[in-house]
């Protein structure tokens, strides 16, 4: 394509005519084809190339455009003008046909012609900017909200998947004769994880109350059991019915009591004794606590961006 622009006419056309058999239905290389045939002033091969383009087509402003602009190559221009004045009547907003026809004008001596022709291109050409730099403008922040908007999915089920791993709906700690214990955490009823723990002759078991779920007449509490300092167990409890607390926590510690005990008793025993707690979480309050933590992480990430991008 760069033959053209040496003035190598013949090898720009056999470019061009490559690209037409490439892109048949694109106009923009047969335009440009038909131009170098006009430079050449072979003006019945640039008006065929044009015609047999449009031949079961509806001949609209780019057509009436590109004949115009075959005819002001071979110095028609009175014809060049009919031409355009026909795009610009098909297509009144064309910056690209008034510029075209004032090119005619100048050529043939109609300067006020010509210079109203180029006033109504600035105008056109300048309101075309203003709007492609507003669709741009809005296609960007339309993009970059997308973007944002799927982090934030990402980032919501991140949350909601760790949320998850540490609040399973079922867990089984199981510690056998050999010193080894087992958690085993389902998650609603589907998804299985598993940890082994292997213990010493020294391992001990604490215990601590902690409340998971709160409301302004009931509190929900979790027993969290660690194992030489490490979390295998979380054992849920959810029970609304007191209407004192403290009266709960202390039955709890109990609990805490009772669970320290055995423990003691089977590290001491291992041989002949087994240890095994089972819970089961209150899957609904789990499920909310879920979409809570994680709608509060999302709206907070992403909320204030998304507002920056409007």
């Amino acid at each position: 394509m760069l033959y053209s622009s040496f003035g190598n006419h013949e090898e720009a056309i056999k470019d061009y005519q490559n690209l037409i058999k490439k892109y048949q239905d694109d106009f923009y290389y047969v335009s440009l084809c038909a131009r170098q045939y006009a430079q050449i002033e072979d003006l019945r091969s640039a008006l065929n190339l044009v015609n047999n383009f449009y031949k079961k087509k509806k001949k609209n402003a780019e057509y009436y455009d590109a004949i115009g602009m075959i005819l002001h190559i071979v110095k028609d221009y009175e014809l060049s003008i009919k031409n355009h004045t026909k795009a610009i009547e098909l297509e009144p907003d064309s910056a690209y046909s008034y510029y075209n026809r004032a090119k005619s004008y100048k050529e043939i001596g109609e300067n006020l012609r010509y210079e109203k022709d180029m006033k109504k291109y600035r105008e056109l050409n300048a309101k075309s900017r203003k709007t492609t730099l507003k669709t741009d403008t809005h296609n960007t922040k339309s993009n970059k909200s997308n973007i944002l908007f799927k982090i934030g999915i990402i980032l919501f089920l991140i949350i909601s998947c760790i949320v998850l791993y540490f609040h399973p709906t079922k867990e089984v700690l199981h510690c056998n004769n050999n010193l080894t214990c087992k958690v085993e955490r389902t998650y609603f009823g589907v998804f299985k994880t598993y940890k082994k723990i292997k213990l010493k002759p020294t391992s001990n078991l604490t215990c601590h109350i902690g409340a998971y779920s709160c409301t302004k007449t009931s509190t929900n509490y979790g027993l969290y059991l660690r194992i030489d300092g490490i979390a295998p167990f979380v054992f849920y409890v959810s029970n609304s019915s007191y209407r004192n607390f403290d009266d709960q926590k202390k039955e709890l510690n109990r609990d805490c009591n009772d669970y320290y005990q055995n423990f003691r008793k089977y590290i001491n025993n291992y041989p002949e004794y087994q240890f095994k707690i089972e819970s089961k979480a209150d899957t609904i309050d789990l499920i909310i606590s879920i979409i809570i933590i994680a709608t509060i992480f999302f709206c907070i990430f992403y909320e204030p961006i998304f507002k920056k991008t409007k």
